[in-house]
């Protein structure tokens, strides 16, 4: 799905604080950490709903994050930034395969972008 939000990211540096009030204030199911990271995956348990995850900042500061999946991540870079965006965290790929960066828009909202494998 072209430009479809994907997954949401929380990030703060007391993100364990974070996961008890997800699941008391919404119900959320949040799994247990899957690695080394301080990175819980959550579930918001609806029908329609995205997937996500709370953990602690890999890139210093506490953020809200969508990700918007993209056909082709080098020319939404340029696109970001020729639009009054910047980029906060340069393409990269997951060690499951996913290519990401982190831009933020022209007010420094940040949005996460994924490009399929």
């Amino acid at each position: 799905m072209k430009n479809a939000i994907t997954f949401i990211e929380i990030l703060s540096k007391d993100s364990k604080k974070l996961v008890d009030f997800y699941q008391n204030v919404f119900g959320w199911e949040i799994y247990p950490l899957q690695g080394s990271m301080e990175y819980r995956l959550m579930n918001p348990k609806a029908d329609n709903g995205v997937m996500g995850a709370i953990g602690d900042p890999y890139a210093g500061e506490d953020w809200t994050c969508f990700y918007v999946a993209v056909d082709n991540i080098d020319e939404t870079i340029e696109k970001v930034k020729s639009n009054g965006g910047l980029v906060k965290v340069p393409k990269f790929t997951t060690d499951t395969g996913f290519t990401q960066a982190i831009v933020a828009d022209a007010h420094g909202h940040v949005i996460g972008l994924q490009q399929a494998k």
